[in-house]
């Protein structure tokens, strides 16, 4: 399980309600919570926006910085 998805679910979020808060399709959220692509500098900051401290790894600090 990726950090992305495991921030998502601890944000209690399912992937359509995600995709939805991040205005992408869940397609290209799985995509990025599958380690397809990495994500572009507006799509990182609107994931650190919603999921919030949940991104934080204690060992990494910011998934994103």
């Amino acid at each position: 399980m990726s950090v992305l998805q495991k921030a998502r679910e601890a944000s209690k979020l399912t992937l359509a309600e995600a995709a939805k808060k991040l205005g992408i399709s869940a397609a290209n959220l799985r995509a990025l919570e599958g380690e397809v692509y990495l994500p572009r500098p507006t799509e990182a900051e609107a994931l650190r926006k919603l999921y919030g401290s949940a991104l934080l790894a204690p060992e990494q600090g910011d998934l994103f910085a």
